[in-house]
């Protein structure tokens, strides 16, 4: 449990800045909803302010969420402000834009695939095992590309395809921590699914409850994130492209490798 104590202490220590992100991706999907029109058909001016709104708010999630990772790797324990993780976080949006395209690509083909081999009956509504299925499914098989891709970006500072490449010199079984941790945080990302839905309206309690689930589920993909920054750091790897400027370099600590 060494390695999760010590993930632990570098957030407790840097909770602020946890706690920012949990809010700010607790809270997306529920200003998303309060922000689009109550009717289907009200594609109007207002829809369209609302998803530059919530598209905003991914972006500024993802530059932080990307900035903080960083900053963990050179910096540790040592809190930010939220302006240096969006600094920081903007040297490594267009990779994490560019592997999260790769990855939602394989999982529309899993799904449509699914759905074509599966194919409900007319008038039939599609089971809920097959619109979550492939994701689930994915989430295992491809757990090594998921939980270590991005980290070594950010701890190597290399390209998307170098990060593929340098997959094999890690192997993630054997640190069976972090992938206990994974595990987890696929299990609490699924288990609305398995509860019983009391009614089709939204209610109050109910969006406590989505709004007390991401921010669970968050918190744990920060444990697993974390984690798996300080076991990509531990191998040494050699960075495959120009350092940061200087405006977006954070001093470099022992606590945090």
């Amino acid at each position: 449990m060494t390695d999760i104590k010590k993930t632990l202490e570098i957030l407790i220590c840097r909770w602020p800045e946890v706690a920012l992100l949990a809010v700010l991706n607790s809270f997306l999907p529920l200003s998303m909803t309060m922000l689009m029109p109550q009717e289907q058909k009200a594609v109007t001016g207002s829809a369209l302010i609302a998803a530059i709104v919530s598209f905003g708010f991914v972006i500024i999630s993802i530059l932080l969420f990307m900035g903080f990772l960083r900053t963990i790797h050179l910096g540790g324990a040592r809190p930010q402000q939220p302006i240096t993780l969006l600094k920081t976080g903007k040297h490594f949006f267009w990779r994490y834009f560019f592997f999260s395209l790769i990855y939602s690509t394989v999982i529309l083909t899993l799904w449509a695939l699914t759905l074509s081999l599966t194919e409900p009956a007319a008038g039939e509504a599609v089971a809920v095992w097959k619109q979550k299925g492939p994701l689930f499914l994915a989430s295992f098989v491809f757990m090594k590309f998921i939980v270590l891709v991005m980290p070594i970006i950010i701890v190597a500072d290399c390209s998307v395809l170098n990060a593929f490449k340098a997959l094999k010199r890690y192997k993630l079984l054997e640190q069976k921590q972090l992938v206990y941790l994974y595990c987890v945080q696929v299990a609490a990302s699924y288990i609305l699914i398995f509860l019983p839905v009391q009614s089709d309206t939204e209610t109050f309690f109910s969006q406590v409850l989505g709004i007390l689930h991401q921010a669970i589920i968050y918190l744990i993909s920060l444990v697993v994130s974390v984690t798996a920054i300080r076991f990509v750091a531990s191998v040494n790897l050699v960075y495959d492209s120009e350092a940061l400027e200087p405006s977006e370099t954070v001093e470099e600590t022992d606590f945090g490798q």
